[in-house]
């Protein structure tokens, strides 16, 4: 389940969504509840364009995010995870 407000500032579309639920998932590792809260934010640049930026923690109470890499392969996962990202939109 997710749900949030949405809010207009200026030229930005400013959002915030808490997402809580339940993943079984089908590749035989163990079912996990999570939670999490994303903080997003959306400018339209033209008609064609628009640029966004979002950061989100989310929570699990199993391991479910991958913490360390290596050799190609995931080496560590732990139960928390945060993420920030900032996205170029184009129409054509």
């Amino acid at each position: 389940i997710s749900a949030g407000p949405e809010w207009e500032w200026r030229t930005w579309i400013l959002y915030a969504v808490g997402r809580a639920g339940f993943v079984a998932p089908g590749d035989g590792s163990a079912s996990r509840s999570y939670g999490g809260l994303e903080l997003g934010a959306a400018r339209p640049l033209s008609e064609r364009a628009t640029v966004g930026l979002y950061t989100r923690a989310e929570w699990a109470d199993e391991d479910a995010f991958v913490r360390r890499t290596g050799g190609g392969s995931i080496t560590g996962t732990g139960s928390r995870g945060v993420s920030a990202r900032i996205i170029l939109s184009l129409a054509h």
